[in-house]
């Protein structure tokens, strides 16, 4: 379909996410112009989209399109903003009279440094639109060219003379996180070269060539996140990909997934396993040589922070995978009450406990001064005691390396109750064995990843204010290696005995941990209430031009107030010599010149 086949005149509805800006429904000339929508850390609604630290900035692409269509079903033609960006209203502005004064039906916007602000997209009634999640949301001419690929049209490409702010993102990891995307997003437009048919074949016939391509989601990660991944697959009733590919080594955790959409495996390395220490991204791509041809891939890792968000992480991987999640009742509420397994039978009748003191990371292991005196403690009450993966022996505590899953299940047959870390161990007797489990909390925010708050379990913390940290093996308010937000052995004590005699809960341990305002960074932080309004004179180009030259003085001082405001942050939070790091890595990426 060309742009002359399509009146140039027909309505067009505007969209984008912007944290910063309350964006009030008005129309302008040939713009019905939406509320704003907002990624959202909190709360989920028809304009809040959860916030996934797996959902790249083209998820969200297609999750504004859906939910256009679906309340506005007549819609023929929509702009979106990408949601990668955080766009001025000036921006906004000057993009509305470029798209109006344009010629093309379909077009990618692109700013004068160089990155798609906002797709134009002429609406089919028979596309379901999920190949936008390829988008590369960073390269304009690469979006271009796939999207005339994928929708057999032409698409143009409308040039704006003014430059997008890339201090500051919309909330996603910035600079070598966008590579895996642009990769994805050229892997699809080559696979689309190579079973392209004839250009005059009905569009019918080209669409099914495109649809039976598999669309796999890239997963190759921990133990923790398949296992949250498989029960997110398993929730999932309408998933954007067909299959999930995961690590060889983690395949048993799924193998009996029920879930509509399937898992394939490969081989490679596991970022922070051994001796491999590389980042998601270039994780990604030392495995491109290992990705099988002929398919579409879309990166399914961190794209932005979930240290930030109040969601679980089976909701990030369900929304990531294609659920819209637009009523917080549809959230994770943790295991079903009453789904916790019967205790294990022992001749002498003491309960056994199985305790697991390791974890990804050293400010999430239990020191080993409390692990000396809860084990004490635990044997002092006539309990049978495990320790798994112990780095140290306990003391008349009989110790078990975990080798494989097969292993596991049958350790866990003979244990009561599990205490353990923020880890694979205690997450799978809680989610996958339905076993007592108490987990313990210190860094990481116990949200994220807790079974219930049950009388069958417990996630245990000190309510410390400065959870969740970013720290990874210091502590960057107290100093040293401990966290000062681990539960003390006595408190552990108590939720054992709570757990063993099913007792009901005084009060729950865990709450829902709102995140003052002050720790989220400023592209997470919601905007001032103002509604901004758009009216005729607001896209007027000659208005536009003469305020050309103030908005270029303002980016100056605008620049500086957010990097140092992040400065100021990143000390308070992260301490000096992490906040040096990162900007000394925000210098390399944005002025790769002035540093080796």
């Amino acid at each position: 379909m060309t742009a002359a086949s399509l009146p140039t005149e027909s309505l067009v509805t505007v969209v984008g996410a912007f944290p910063h800006l309350d964006i009030g429904q008005s129309r302008v000339g040939r713009f019905l112009i939406q509320p704003g929508f907002r990624i959202s850390q909190d709360h989920v609604s028809h304009r809040e989209m959860l916030d996934s630290f797996v959902a790249t900035p083209s998820r969200y692409v297609f999750e504004m399109l859906r939910r256009t269509r679906e309340t506005r079903r007549d819609t023929p033609r929509i702009l979106i903003f990408n949601p990668l960006l955080r766009l001025s209203s000036y921006l906004i502005r000057l993009t509305l009279a470029r798209v109006s004064e344009s010629h093309h039906a379909d077009a990618v916007v692109r700013s004068s440094n160089g990155l798609p602000m906002a797709y134009l997209l002429t609406l089919e009634p028979t596309e379901h639109y999920r190949h936008l999640v390829l988008l590369s949301c960073s390269n304009p001419e690469l979006d271009r060219k796939l999207l005339a690929a994928l929708y057999f049209r032409d698409v143009g490409l409308i040039a704006i003379q003014f430059p997008c702010l890339t201090a500051v993102s919309n909330g996603f990891l910035p600079g070598p996180y966008w590579r895996p995307m642009e990769w994805c997003a050229q892997n699809a437009l080559d696979v689309l070269h190579e079973i392209d048919g004839e250009p005059t074949a009905p569009i019918p016939d080209q669409r099914a060539l495109r649809d039976a391509v598999r669309i796999s989601a890239f997963f190759t990660h921990h133990a923790g996140d398949v296992l949250f991944m498989g029960i997110a697959a398993s929730m999932t009733k309408r998933p954007l990909f067909d299959e999930i590919l995961i690590n060889e080594a983690y395949f048993p955790i799924v193998r009996d997934n029920p879930g509509e959409v399937g898992f394939s495996t490969t081989d490679g390395p596991i970022p922070f396993r051994g001796e491999y220490r590389k980042e998601d991204c270039h994780h990604f791509l030392d495995m491109v040589p290992r990705l099988a041809r002929g398919i579409f891939h879309v990166y399914c890792r961190a794209t932005r922070n979930y240290n930030f968000t109040n969601f679980h992480f089976i909701d990030h991987f369900r929304f990531c995978l294609g659920e819209s999640l637009t009523d917080d009742s549809q959230l994770h509420r943790g295991l079903p009450s009453g789904s916790v397994q019967a205790a294990r039978s022992n001749d002498d009748g003491q309960p056994t406990i199985l305790l697991h003191f390791d974890a990804g990371w050293p400010l999430k292991v239990y020191p080993r001064a409390l692990q000396l005196e809860l084990a004490t403690l635990l044997r002092k009450q006539g309990f049978r005691l495990i320790a798994l993966d112990a780095h140290a022996p306990l003391p008349s505590v009989e110790s078990e390396r975990f080798r494989t899953l097969e292993e596991f299940d049958a350790l866990l047959d003979r244990v009561d109750v599990v205490i353990g870390m923020d880890s694979f161990p205690a997450h799978y007797a809680a989610q996958a064995r339905a076993i007592k489990t108490i987990h313990l909390f210190s860094s990481t925010h116990p949200v994220h990843s807790w079974a219930g708050d049950s009388a069958d379990h417990h996630a245990l913390h000190n309510s410390e204010s400065c959870c969740p940290c970013l720290g990874w093996d210091r502590c960057v308010r107290h100093g040293g290696s401990v966290c000062r937000n681990f539960a003390t052995p006595t408190a552990v004590m108590r939720a054992v005995g709570e757990i063993i005699d099913s007792l009901p809960r005084v009060a729950p341990t865990l709450e829902r941990l709102p995140l003052p305002s002050s720790k989220c960074p400023r592209q997470f932080r919601g905007g001032t209430g103002k509604t901004v309004s758009f009216r005729e004179r607001d896209i007027s180009r000659t208005r536009l031009q003469l305020m050309r030259p103030f908005r270029y003085l303002a980016l100056i001082p605008c620049v500086a107030a957010i990097l140092v405001g992040e400065f100021v942050t990143a000390v308070h939070h992260e301490g000096l010599r992490k906040a040096l790091y990162l900007t000394h890595a925000f210098v390399r990426r944005h002025f790769p010149r002035l540093l080796p």
